[in-house]
């Protein structure tokens, strides 16, 4: 027998005429089914509490007000025997539970609360906990608490699994980062069921976002991607997307590199052997089909070749597909043999007649309020100004990741110097540092679409990201912006991480292109499922 001890509340209003042994029973069927036989169960009523009494006295708070603002509270002791099977009940709440916590905030701080607390003192459990738990509301946690402990089931079976729809395509997007090229393949609908990334910030951000996609923070070398789909019911997908790092051509092994056999790259031709997609999408840096002498590229064409797909490739950039932002990438389609082939989405926007002019930076940001260094806001400065300033607060309200870093007066005075689309050969020498890019502290010009976004745009020394007219780099929300996510999309991270998953990401705006050709490819052959 084991015995796990902890506190429970139950949420009642004024005319609620709910005992405390109302309240155990209902306990007993929530979380076991009711099956006494497997355990002793004995609850002790202590009262009736508010929410604040609760917080001054028991170190969690309790969530929600559904039911009113009091609460019974009562012990809670559990015997129980070892080794029994998890009650379906039982399951289905801790997976409910285990799904709430990935778009719950702050819980990290709740959960040491709770752990700390006097009645809860368990250090090697804070030990165990994988990420996940560490956001479970410390009421959840314990349900949690109480299967695992018991060897009723493992910490694995609190990851759900989201399973595609019937007759809607399907995506694996590898080195998926914060989900730019996800979010172009959903609004194409195509849906992603699984998503790889191995940075636990990225992955964080790709899940909160995402609910419905199966996101593995792993290294790519460790997942068998065919029975990652066979979890799903699946046998392969409409579409794998991804754009691998190619340093292993050079870095791997003997620095042979002939063989990137165990190379990120070589990962992403693996996946798509395992997946046996339809359609394959490959991205990368403009460069790319000259990197290595075009070693690179001819690889990837040879060996996408023997396994059965034609391809092509061209260099687009973002800007002529609507983004506010000069963004070159190489893209790389591919389809399977006798299936419709692919060609690159037409440009809607640029200079040729007929396109729509390019969006300029000023026209992407102009309704976010003026911020100086270390400053942040909440709200915005006015109404949406056009249609892409529409798109990209949708419903939002409340202005999210509006902030500037903060600095030193030196910097401070460089940046109140630079004049309007200036850049350090504007500042006087004693300025100057003694080394640096001719476009270094340089303002971006408003009137433009925005050089590339990278990942040190929020950095006033890093290239061209200085504000068109405020003394400060751009905020977090003005790069999420220029590089085409929504305002409701959520980053997990410090300011530094959230820089990075923003200038690394693919542009969804370009993205969505992209997965629009391919969905109209896949509607031509009917390949529904």
């Amino acid at each position: 027998m084991s015995l796990w001890r902890g506190w429970y509340n139950y949420p009642i209003s004024d005319n609620d005429k709910i005992t405390a042994a109302d309240a155990a029973l209902i306990t007993e069927v929530w979380l076991f089914n009711g099956t006494k036989d497997q355990r002793i169960y004995k609850a002790e009523f202590v009262g009736i509490k508010t929410r604040e009494e609760l917080v001054r006295d028991y170190g969690y708070p309790a969530k929600g007000k559904a039911h009113g603002d009091k609460y019974l509270l009562f012990k809670t002791e559990f015997r129980y025997q070892h080794k029994l099977t998890l009650p379906e009940d039982a399951e289905r709440v801790i997976i409910r539970t285990a799904d709430f916590a990935k778009r719950s905030p702050k819980i990290a701080k709740q959960l040491k609360v709770y752990l700390e607390s006097p009645d809860r003192k368990d250090p090697d459990l804070a030990k165990r906990l994988p990420s996940i738990i560490t956001r479970l509301q410390p009421e959840q946690l314990r349900v949690c608490e109480a299967a695992v402990q018991l060897n009723l089931f493992s910490w694995e079976k609190l990851q759900p699994v989201h399973l595609p729809k019937r007759g809607e395509f399907t995506a694996v997007e590898l080195f998926a980062g914060a989900g730019g090229l996800s979010i172009g393949l959903e609004r194409a609908g195509i849906h992603v069921v699984i998503a790889n990334e191995i940075m636990p910030d990225f992955a964080a951000t790709l899940a909160a976002n995402h609910p419905n996609t199966n996101v593995i923070n792993e290294d790519i070398h460790k997942i068998n991607f065919r029975d990652e789909l066979q979890k799903l019911g699946l046998a392969s997908v409409d579409v794998l997307s991804g754009g691998p790092p190619c340093q292993g051509f050079s870095t791997i092994g003997s620095k042979n590199r002939q063989d990137p056999r165990n190379s990120l790259f070589y990962e992403y031709l693996r996946a798509v052997s395992e997946t046996n997609p339809k359609y394959t999408i490959f991205e990368n840096v403009s460069g790319f089909k000259r990197m290595y002498d075009g070693f690179a590229y001819e690889t990837l064409v040879k060996e996408l070749s023997e396994l059965g797909y034609e391809t092509k490739s061209q260099i687009l950039n973002a800007a002529d597909y609507g983004a506010p932002q000069i963004r070159y990438r190489t893209v790389v389609l591919g389809w399977r043999r006798g299936l419709p082939p692919l060609d690159f989405p037409s440009p809607t926007n640029g200079e040729k007649e007929g396109l729509r002019p390019y969006l300029t930076l000023m026209e992407a940001i102009s309704d976010l309020p003026p911020i100086g260094a270390g400053e942040s806001s909440s709200n915005y400065a006015t109404p949406p100004q056009n249609e892409y300033q529409r798109k990209m607060r949708g419903e939002q309200e409340v202005l999210l990741e509006h902030n500037a870093a903060n600095y030193g007066e030196k910097m401070q005075e460089i940046l109140r110097i630079i004049p309007e689309g200036g850049s350090i050969s504007d500042l006087p020498m004693r300025l100057r540092p003694k080394s640096a890019y001719c476009n270094t502290y340089a303002r971006l010009l408003p009137n433009e679409p925005s050089p590339t976004i990278t990942r040190n745009f929020g950095t006033p020394s890093s290239s061209r990201c200085v504000h068109p007219f405020q003394p400060r780099a751009l905020s977090t929300r003005e790069g999420a912006r220029l590089q085409g996510f929504p305002d409701n999309y959520i980053f997990v991270g410090g300011k530094q991480s959230k820089n990075l998953q923003i200038g690394n990401a693919v542009p969804p705006i370009l993205g969505e292109a992209i997965a629009t050709i391919v969905r109209e490819a896949l509607q031509r052959e009917g390949v529904q499922h």
